[in-house]
């Protein structure tokens, strides 16, 4: 894109060029030439041409005015905007484009001191006059709607904040924010939080205010400083107060945020609160807070920085400092506005947290749900956890069930989150939490401390919560963790842990069901895996090493999968299972194995007194079923009925056919099956093909994803007939004739 092209531009040179220009007509002297050719006055400039007005006194006719001359008629005072001579008479220069208003009355003696007083300007509706500061408001009164000013900042000598304001006359004085609508009458305070607030009004039931056009609320509208040593809880609450009843998104851009937080009625601070409205009982606004280089900093103890108690927000991108992980302040949670209350129901779902960065805190992520009241349970579900690293945290994240009437923590999804040292003492705690979802998150290197587990440890799981509900159906998929003192404690037996890799399998408790086949628990060389419990159906155990055992309770319904890099490994023949080898198959068990060699036998088939009844072997060119006696394989029922016999055969003949090929020069005429009638006819004899009994073979009829996201294409096959299954029936019908025969 070239430089001279217009504004809005996505191309990052123009970006740069236009901060040039901005930064030009802010601090530059005399007129500035932008990247466009264009020739503005810088903010010094137009500071300096009202500098003083020049009195020539009462109109006159056919006279020659210039810019900042002022003239009177009928006791008002005109400011002259651009150079003219006056016509016949006074009436006809104001209505034209020359002049304007002078807002105030001053005299013959009429001067315009050094600065930008407001009503020392020329007022008109198509142009921005500058304003230094939110303090320059007071007293500012706009004379016609739509009128338009320029704050260069909130605070004075600031360029923070500031933007460009309009009048609106019909505007409620009593919506006041000190953000987004500014009301004259308001006297400004060196507090930022009274002048927010609106302290001091002095026409409260009035109307006429300055007022923002936005899409996106900015934070530094009201008044924060974010240099983390000026409290910016007040100005965060009020931008949170003015935003939409619908809600919105409120912008943090870079810097640091100290938070002194407000006391909520369960006595923790909230740095920010997302609350609810009525007594709890419906969601609040749906708010989305947007971090753009912000650090929220606490400002004490006891301190949640984030608090959501309501549905639908969104939290992202911030970066989030505790008061120290011995402290008691929390991350970020999603808790009801009081914690300690049990007589009303709330809810905490829907939301979405992600890309945040949590230090020093004593719980990174905290989630709790309130009571169960006359039978309506308190909800803290669905919430999404994605991309969140919690280090140096005492707990990385907490799920608190915290009453014991039937309210838990549940179906929440953490997505890719890291729970890492140092001093972290457990990972993941669950208290009273069920049906969460761990997908992809590390754990790594904790290892700290004795509180609050004796054993520090990446997942901890008790039976129950402290409030009696139990941490059941919770799932662990793709975690790794390792170098911490304990991986997992497991009090449940059904939570599912699927595909994880437990560096040295540092598991304790009660074995969880692992499930669909990728769960596994990784052995080392030399190292006994004492699978206390039970490894349920489809289930995995890896081996990288063929020295590794595998004792105690396997059941039925399960496969052992042994590979060790391109290798075989091997169970040590003096394992059993209730005497009866070292895998007992059950009827319907599914074992696979690696192909490591051709025709190697894999699997061999005994009896109970030892003798072998036959075996599997498998190759690169196919699997081969070895046997002695056929009848072990196979259960026979005996031939069909004559019915079935005759039924089948003529689904046959009605679809056996001759035909021709098209677009066949030599019209060779050929005997064979119509496909199409054996799938109507004969139900498992002919398969049907993908993509439609008219479609061309070959082609792509439809494209899906999988789950990474990677397109797959499905190509149109023909429908074909199986002849294993055609050929049974014209033997059964041959037999059958010769019975027939045989009888004549």
């Amino acid at each position: 894109m070239a430089l001279n092209d217009a504004v809005p531009s996505s191309a990052t040179d123009v970006f740069k060029r236009n901060a040039e220009d901005a930064d030009r007509l802010l601090n530059a002297t005399g007129n500035v030439t932008t990247r466009t050719g264009k020739i503005l006055p810088s903010w010094d400039e137009i500071t300096q041409t009202h500098a003083a007005w020049n009195n020539r006194g009462a109109w006159v006719t056919a006279t020659a005015y210039a810019v900042n001359d002022i003239w009177e008629d009928g006791g008002i005072w005109y400011a002259v905007l651009s150079a003219y001579t006056s016509g016949a008479t006074a009436a006809a220069d104001i209505a034209g484009p020359n002049v304007a208003v002078l807002n105030g009355n001053f005299g013959s003696a009429a001067t315009k001191d050094t600065g930008t007083d407001f009503d020392q300007i020329p007022l008109n509706a198509g142009i921005v006059y500058p304003v230094e500061s939110v303090q320059k408001l007071a007293g500012l009164i706009g004379t016609t709607d739509n009128q338009q000013i320029s704050i260069k900042g909130w605070h004075a000598d600031s360029d923070v904040g500031g933007g460009i304001l309009y009048w609106d006359s019909t505007k409620l004085k009593s919506e006041h924010n000190g953000g987004t609508v500014f009301s004259p009458t308001v006297p400004y305070s060196a507090t930022t939080g009274d002048y927010l607030d609106g302290i001091g009004e002095t026409d409260a039931a009035g109307s006429g205010c300055w007022c923002r056009t936005y899409d996106t609320m900015l934070i530094e509208w009201f008044g924060v400083i974010p240099d983390g040593t000026t409290d910016a809880t007040t100005s965060i609450e009020k931008a949170i107060q003015s935003l939409p009843t619908t809600g919105g998104e409120l912008v943090f851009s870079a810097g640091d945020y100290l938070l002194s937080g407000t006391l909520g009625p369960d006595n923790i601070y909230n740095g920010i609160h997302l609350p609810h409205t009525v007594n709890g009982a419906t969601a609040g606004k749906r708010v989305t807070l947007t971090g753009r280089g912000a650090r929220l900093v606490a400002g004490r103890e006891g301190m949640h920085l984030i608090r959501v108690s309501s549905n639908f927000n969104k939290v992202t991108g911030f970066s989030i400092a505790g008061y120290g992980v011995e402290g008691t302040s929390v991350g970020i949670s999603i808790a009801p506005d009081d914690l300690q209350q049990t007589t009303t129901k709330v809810e905490n779902t829907w939301n979405v947290v992600e890309d945040l960065n949590i230090t020093g805190c004593e719980v990174g992520i905290f989630m709790a749900c309130g009571p169960t009241v006359s039978g309506a349970t308190s909800t803290c579900y669905y919430n999404s956890i994605s991309k969140v690293s919690v280090a140096n945290c005492k707990i990385g994240a907490k799920l608190s069930g915290r009453h014991s009437y039937s309210s838990a923590v549940n179906r929440n999804v953490f997505n890719a989150c890291s729970f890492n040292a140092p001093n972290m003492n457990v990972g993941v705690q669950l208290d009273g939490a069920d049906t969460n979802r761990f997908i992809a998150c590390d754990f790594e290197g904790i290892t700290y401390n004795t509180t609050p587990l004796a054993t520090p440890t990446a997942i901890s799981i008790p039976n129950t919560g402290a409030a009696g509900w139990p941490n059941a159906y919770n799932y662990f998929s793709g975690c790794v963790a390792e170098y911490c003192t304990l991986h997992v404690y497991n009090g449940h037996n059904d939570n599912i842990f699927n595909g994880n890799m437990l560096r040295n399998d540092l598991f304790e408790g009660t074995r969880p069901a692992i499930q669909s086949g990728q769960g596994y628990a990784e052995v080392p060389n030399d190292y006994t895996l004492d699978v206390d419990g039970v490894i349920s159906c489809n289930s995995l155990v890896w081996s990288r090493d063929a020295d590794a055992e595998i004792v105690n309770k396997i059941t039925g319904n399960n496969f052992l999968k042994f590979f060790r890099y391109g290798e075989m490994s091997y169970l040590k023949q003096d394992l059993t299972y209730n005497g009866r080898g070292i895998i007992w198959v059950d009827d319907g068990t599914s074992i696979q194995n690696s192909v490591s060699s051709n025709n190697a036998t894999h699997y061999k088939y005994y009896t109970d007194d030892g003798v072998q009844r036959g075996s599997i072997s498998v190759g690169v060119a196919g699997t081969n079923y070895n046997t002695t006696s056929d009848p072990r394989l196979k259960t026979f029922i005996g031939r069909p009925s004559d019915e079935e016999i005759n039924a089948k055969f003529k689904g046959l003949t009605d679809a056996f056919d001759r035909f021709k090929w098209n677009g066949d020069a030599t019209q060779e005429v050929h005997w064979g099956f119509n496909a199409h009638k054996a799938i109507d006819n004969l139900t498992g004899i002919a398969k049907e093909g993908e993509g439609g009994r008219d479609a061309i073979i070959g082609e792509v009829y439809k494209t899906t994803y999988s789950e990474d996201g990677n397109p797959v294409e499905h190509k149109v096959t023909p429908a074909a007939v199986d002849m294993s299954k055609a050929v049974p029936i014209l033997l059964a019908k041959i037999a059958q004739l010769e019975e027939y025969i045989a009888k004549q």
